[in-house]
């Protein structure tokens, strides 16, 4: 019998029909595909896979962030050794050191050379990457380590700090020892909380204040807590703390000092820090431009001065640089005019002075720069063949002044050949220009 094709029908035995199971494509997920991995199975190889590749990435990055804390750490190290040698080689007849700024927007060391820092001798500038900050100086200050030229030796044994800005705890502290020996060496930072920072009292000052108590107030602060204060022109002279809620800032402010609102930042010494937006105003200060009379002479006993400047306010009170001067009391005119009343003693410097007036409302200060001088006082000389020719003393004659005699007035410490004040003979007491002394 003929069967078609079609119909004809194979025979298999156990072992082939369990062969072709295994080739049969299949659409349940429960079943193996061609390959022989179901797609659970693959979903686990492909979980895995990417717990490694995440692994892998964050192992570099961490690898990565450490290189740059060292290579920033050996950087800093290398320019210092580079600073020593310039001084110890007395480049320029100079010292040499790094100035190193810790601010919120760039920190950064700069070479320079010269007995102290100056904008005007730095030689170049090195800004911290964005993943590293320092720790040491703390924000808002800046420190100088500086070698003493010819000798190579530091002025004092200093060190700074950096730290990743991702992971504070990680930390290379740069020495110099007494001996201007430069090491590198890793610090483990322990952190606690970051602190806050909720207001500051008083709450403004105005520019010129000098040793100005600021009571800051949060939350926690630890001991050894800095505080700093944002942009240029005031300087904390020293940071007290009090508790884990406040500290108070000793703060300077310059006369140039840009006005308008500050911030108000506490680090601890764990580099954490807190900020208080706009919690401090320096406010616009007086300024003092004249006096008149511009000079007075040594001896001088309660004399008026009068101050002409701009932004004086009632209380104000004026002051004088240098030695001798004796401020007796200071009257408010207006708010273009004070009037001091001074007396100054016989053996004050003469020399120009500066003049200071100080609002008490908020500190602020203007000073006017050698406005006032401090000129010799007086004393006579006599000569000549009369009686009255005694040497010195007054020009008070004892008996009518005849034309053999003269007296001069002049300045104390006049030397021989010097121009005199004044001139007198027998009535006549003049200013003249063409005596000299003898």
């Amino acid at each position: 019998m003929n069967v078609s094709s079609s119909s004809r029908q194979m025979a298999f035995t156990p072992l082939e029909k369990s062969r072709l199971k295994w080739l049969t494509p299949s659409t349940s997920y429960g079943r193996r595909s061609l390959m022989g991995f179901t797609v659970i199975e693959l979903l686990i190889v492909l979980g895995i896979m990417t717990i490694i590749t995440s692994g892998t990435f964050f192992l570099y990055s961490g690898f990565l962030e450490n290189r740059y804390l060292i290579d920033e750490a050996n950087k800093i190290a290398s320019v210092l050794r580079n600073a020593q040698v310039r001084a110890a080689s007395g480049e320029n007849n100079q010292n040499w050191g790094l100035h190193f700024v810790n601010n919120d927007i760039s920190p950064n060391y700069q070479l320079f050379y010269g007995s102290s820092f100056a904008s005007g001798t730095v030689v170049s500038t090195v800004y911290l990457s964005s993943r590293l900050q320092f720790s040491d100086p703390a924000l808002g200050f800046t420190k100088d380590i500086i070698f003493i030229q010819t000798t190579g030796k530091p002025i004092a044994a200093d060190s700074v700090t950096i730290q990743l800005v991702s992971k504070t705890e990680s930390a290379k502290t740069i020495s110099v020892n007494s001996l201007g020996v430069v090491s590198s060496a890793s610090v483990v930072v322990t952190t606690g909380p970051a602190p806050t920072v909720t207001s500051a009292s008083p709450t403004s000052r105005g520019r010129g204040a000098q040793s100005q108590s600021i009571m800051i107030t949060g939350t926690g602060f630890a001991s050894g807590a800095l505080a700093s204060f944002s942009g240029l022109g005031i300087t904390t002279n020293s940071t007290i703390f009090n508790s884990a809620t406040q500290v108070t800032a000793d703060i300077t402010i310059t006369e140039s000092a840009t006005t308008g609102t500050r911030n108000v930042i506490v680090t601890n010494a764990d580099a954490q820090f807190g900020t208080c937006t706009a919690c401090f105003t320096v406010n616009v200060g007086p300024t003092t431009i004249s006096a008149n009379p511009a000079s007075l002479q040594q001896g001088t006993s309660a004399q008026n001065v009068v101050i002409t400047g701009t932004g004086y306010a009632s209380g104000a009170f004026a002051s004088f640089s240098g030695d001798g001067i004796t401020v007796n009391n200071t009257t408010f005119q207006s708010a273009t005019q004070v009037t001091a009343n001074v007396s100054i003693t016989a053996g004050a410097s003469a020399t120009a002075r500066d003049i200071k007036v100080t609002n008490s409302t908020d500190a602020g200060a203007g000073t006017g720069t050698g406005i006032f001088t401090v000129g010799a006082g007086v004393t006579y000389e006599t000569s000549g063949g009369g009686a009255n020719a005694s040497g010195g003393g007054s020009c008070v004659a004892s008996t009518p002044w005849t034309d053999t005699e003269v007296c001069v007035m002049v300045s104390l410490g006049t030397p021989i050949g010097s121009q005199p004040s004044k001139l007198r003979s027998n009535s006549f007491d003049s200013n003249i220009s063409s005596f000299t002394a003898q």
